[in-house]
């Protein structure tokens, strides 16, 4: 191999691979600690009246606040109600986000299709300067630090702890399952590093395959620098496009399978340890009481016992009917009595039913994700390879 092919080649591997992959696995970092930010927050003792007559000054402690915007204060304080409790929030420097419409609407006779209901629309980000434009009434979640100064409650960021502000409608109960279902980029590889790596990858290209063809001992090298060239518009060309519409079918796929391993798993959650639900003992969330699982013989069963919940028709169940198949139920448990769960929509943990042991079902849902992102991966390669190929036809017929 000459040392021209050798430079294109590692030329086209640098900006149209390694630099948008890096910003990919970026992006999926991102979104994989928005998720579990979230989830912390469930764990979090929500603010109430005891909170208040807690002594002393400084940090007290991570709580969580459900209310509205009441009032804006300065340029970087807003103030939030629950119609009990009213606290400043120190919002400079924070990240905050809008929750997608709730999914739950897709729910027919108990059951919610996950092959329906994946948002088109992830959380929205916005800086702490936007948020002084939200209306007096907006729904918001605050989780983070409290601290006490001056005899003032108040929320703010801390130096290893920023605050989680998030924008939310629908039931309280579902903002866990709704931002861990549509918490993540829709293709990670378009992000914000790509269009610049691959635009300034085929400039380069295009330079050197130029310099490449005033030698004639480099003609090949030449051809073969201006196909990577335009490797970025040869994927949109027929017959290959047929590949990349497959591409994109199958990474939608893959995305689906990896929402749904999350939501499988959201409440294993609370034994992050556990290999077996026979490991998970009820858990202690403090003033919240136990959270615990329930086996029910059959979803018919579950549901009976859960008005008012869904059960989720799981694609890797492709199909079959999850009325009749065990049901599992994972919630805060009832106070004494019989064992069941305890409804309250303001508790961010709510109820969960699963048709089937979640560690078994995380672990189908995870394979399938892995196998779909494969083969579009495949799907992808062949259809620019082909186009290529005919390029390359091309250019030595026209070109000799």
């Amino acid at each position: 191999m000459s040392v021209a092919l050798s430079l294109s080649l590692i030329t086209a591997a640098l900006f149209y691979a390694l630099i948008p992959m890096g910003g990919a696995f970026a992006v999926r970092a991102q979104w994989r600690v928005f998720r579990r930010r979230v989830l912390e927050c469930s764990r979090k003792d929500e603010i109430g009246y005891g909170v208040l007559k807690t002594p002393g000054e400084g940090f007290l402690g991570d709580y969580r606040f459900l209310g509205t915007l009441q009032a804006i204060q300065g340029d970087d304080v807003l103030w939030v109600t629950n119609g009990r409790i009213s606290l400043p929030v120190h919002v400079d420097q924070v990240t905050g986000y809008t929750l997608p419409h709730s999914f739950i609407s897709e729910a027919t006779g108990g059951r919610l299709s996950m092959r329906e209901s994946l948002p088109d629309e992830v959380p929205q980000r916005f800086l702490w300067n936007r948020m002084f434009s939200l209306p007096e009434g907006t729904r918001v979640l605050v989780c983070g630090g409290l601290w006490r100064e001056k005899g003032q409650l108040l929320f703010r960021s801390s130096d290893s702890q920023p605050l989680m502000f998030l924008i939310y409608d629908g039931r309280e109960d579902t903002i866990l399952l709704r931002s861990l279902w549509s918490g993540r980029q829709p293709n990670e590889y378009v992000n914000s590093f790509s269009p610049w790596s691959v635009v300034l990858g085929a400039l380069l290209l295009l330079l050197e395959a130029y310099l490449f063809y005033r030698q004639p001992l480099n003609s090949l090298s030449g051809r073969v620098t201006v196909l990577l060239g335009i490797a970025p518009l040869a994927v949109f060309l027929p017959p290959g496009v047929a590949f990349f519409e497959l591409y994109r079918f199958l990474w939608k796929q893959g995305r689906l399978y990896r929402a749904e391993r999350d939501v499988i798993r959201f409440p294993l959650f609370h034994w992050p340890d556990a290999g077996n639900l026979d490991e998970c003992r009820d858990t202690s969330l403090g003033d919240k009481g136990d959270y615990g699982w329930i086996r029910y013989p059959t979803g018919e069963e579950g549901l009976k016992n859960n008005p008012g919940e869904s059960l989720p028709d799981l694609l890797v169940l492709k199909g079959k009917n999850i009325l009749s198949r065990p049901c599992f139920g994972f919630g805060i448990l009832r106070r004494g009595g019989e064992r069941a769960f305890a409804r309250e929509e303001s508790d961010l943990a709510g109820t969960v039913l699963l048709p089937g042991d979640p560690f078994k079902l995380s672990v189908r849902s995870a394979v399938m994700a892995r196998r779909m992102e494969l083969l579009s991966g495949a799907a992808f390669t062949a259809g620019i390879l082909l186009n290529l190929f005919l390029l390359f036809l091309a250019l030595n017929y026209f070109f000799p």
